[in-house]
């Protein structure tokens, strides 16, 4: 994570195509010197602690296009991995409330039409033997009543 303020020098990279410095702790202003990358097409300086405006050196780099579409950032996590996969909590919740109803009515087909044989006598026959283990136990301890 980087802190402080972007460094002026950073304008004499003029073969950068990209700058992704986002999700820092970034403070000041960005510098008139940024405007000397000719050949950037994308820029992220987004989740930091800038302030000021937005120098107008930008407006004279032709490449950096409003338009363009910047790599996906990869962000380290807490555990030190990066990851890629941005799925929000309403795409998981999706996910789950389809298989939910997914399961739900295969489940009632199944043992509506008895097929597949070999999983319901296997689901029947696991409810069978706790129902028969469980009225054996009973009367077990019917008997030991003091």
């Amino acid at each position: 994570m980087f802190e402080g303020e972007i460094p002026k020098i950073i304008g004499k990279l003029d073969s950068l195509k990209g700058l992704n410095l986002s999700h820092n702790n970034l403070s000041g202003s960005i510098p008139t010197s940024i405007g000397n990358l000719s050949s950037l097409e994308w820029l992220d300086l987004s989740s930091n602690k800038l302030n000021g405006t937005i120098p107008e050196t930008l407006l004279d780099v032709t490449s950096l296009s409003t338009n363009s579409k910047a790599p996906p950032s990869i962000l380290p996590k807490e555990d030190g991995s990066e990851s890629n996969i941005t799925f929000g909590w309403k795409v998981v919740l999706t996910g789950y409330g389809c298989g939910v109803v997914f399961g739900l009515v295969m489940g009632y087909v199944v043992f509506q039409t008895g097929k597949p044989k070999w999983f319901v006598a296997l689901v029947e026959g696991q409810h069978h033997k706790r129902r028969k283990a469980s009225k054996t136990s009973n009367r077990k301890g019917q008997g030991r009543r003091i």
